[in-house]
C-alpha cells in the first residue's frame, strides 16, 4: 500500500454538521443530500428540512 493510499485508508470517522441557508421547497433536502454523497470521503449524509442541517 502506498503512503497516500495508506492515509485516506486509516482516515478516522468524523461527524460533520453543517447548516445549509436558504431550504426552502421539499426538494432542497434531496438535492442537498445527493450532492453531498457525491463528494469525496462522504459515507453517508442525511438532511433534515425542518432543522434546514443534518440531524
Amino acid at each position: 500500500m502506498s503512503a497516500a493510499s495508506a492515509g485516506t485508508a486509516f482516515a478516522a470517522q468524523q461527524t460533520v454538521t453543517l447548516a445549509v441557508d436558504n431550504m426552502t421547497c421539499s426538494t432542497c433536502p434531496y438535492t442537498v443530500k445527493k450532492a453531498l454523497n457525491q463528494v469525496l470521503g462522504v459515507e453517508n449524509a442525511t438532511v433534515s428540512y425542518e432543522e434546514k442541517a443534518p440531524p
